[in-house]
């Protein structure tokens, strides 16, 4: 997901390359190590063959460490809802996200699904009267 960096933390900075450093710059989902900031080609190939891998990273130049905030909220740098993430595992990670998010911005430009109805929250029958029946939310 691009990045919009008034959303994010006069400290973002600082906070991301804290995380990175705590997982060892290695991906939290699929633990494929990234180049640090500085390291050349030749110490990342070290580092990448005393972690376990080797001819799986023949492009190391591709996969970058980025720290996701796994609930899409970034002003939430709480330690829980952050995660150190290869750039694959993290688009992996946004993509449902991503969807839902076109979705609804067609929706507000007029564009409606004629498949699958847009999700609207279900009202209690009788405006509030009976909770204990539910109908569909009025379309009115």
């Amino acid at each position: 997901m691009p990045m919009d960096r008034d959303r994010y933390s006069p400290e973002w900075p600082k906070i991301s390359r804290q995380v990175k450093e705590a997982a060892g710059w290695c991906c939290c989902r699929c633990s494929r190590p990234c180049r640090m900031p500085g390291e050349s080609l030749e110490q990342f190939g070290a580092r990448a063959i005393a972690l376990g891998w080797g001819l799986e990273l023949h492009k190391p130049g591709r996969f970058v460490l980025t720290v996701a905030h796994l609930n899409q909220n970034p002003r939430d740098n709480t330690p829980d809802n952050l995660a150190a993430l290869c750039s694959v595992c993290h688009i992996n990670h946004d993509r449902p996200y991503l969807l839902h998010n076109r979705r609804r911005k067609r929706e507000r430009a007029g564009q409606l699904n004629l498949i699958e109805p847009p999700a609207l929250p279900v009202v209690p029958a009788g405006l509030g009267l009976d909770p204990e029946q539910l109908q569909p939310p009025f379309w009115g």
